[in-house]
């Protein structure tokens, strides 16, 4: 009797055992899920952000796009005209950088072949639209490098800048 009493006690002992190392294995393995699944939490949120920055750069390079494609259709007289850009051109922000937060566009109209012509520069922030240099003697040049620049702060707080230029000449354009 005495041998039965302490087989079942030794048996209870050994579930006991196993029981214990049972709990502590769903411990272990829960925490790994846990771990699991906060690091896929940590690469959505980063992929997120990735997603949203190759938005705005998108969106961007559309803007400048749209920016030299008003330059082509407009005439000499016009190209070089600083407050026709600041009044015709820049007036209204791109439909395509309405989504970029506080966005700055410069455009600089600068004679190609002529350095000691001075350029026509216009800025566009927010709203309002400001010439900040206008030469009327770039009409008599028969070639000139306009110079788009688009400035913004994107969703991660760091300032972006995108740009292009774009050769025009009396006859017409040429990238």
């Amino acid at each position: 009797m005495v041998i039965t009493i302490s087989m079942k006690l030794a048996s209870a002992l050994s579930r006991a055992k196993i029981a214990g190392c049972s709990l502590l294995e769903a411990n272990v393995a829960t925490a790994m899920v846990g771990s699991f699944l906060s690091a896929v939490m940590i690469m959505n949120a980063n992929l997120l952000g990735v997603i949203k920055t190759a938005k705005e750069s998108t969106a961007a390079n559309q803007a400048l796009q749209e920016r030299v494609e008003q330059m082509r259709i407009a005439n000499w007289v016009q190209i070089t005209d600083a407050s026709y850009i600041s009044t015709d051109v820049l007036n209204t922000a791109t439909g395509s950088a309405v989504g970029l937060p506080g966005v700055t566009e410069t455009m600089t109209v600068a004679s190609a072949t002529n350095t000691t012509v001075t350029p026509a520069k216009i800025t566009r922030s927010g709203n309002s639209v400001q010439v900040n240099t206008s030469n009327i003697a770039l009409q008599n040049e028969n070639l000139v490098r306009v110079d788009v620049k688009l400035v913004w702060k994107g969703l991660d707080k760091r300032q972006h800048t995108r740009s292009t230029c774009a050769l025009i000449a009396k006859g017409g354009i040429a990238k």
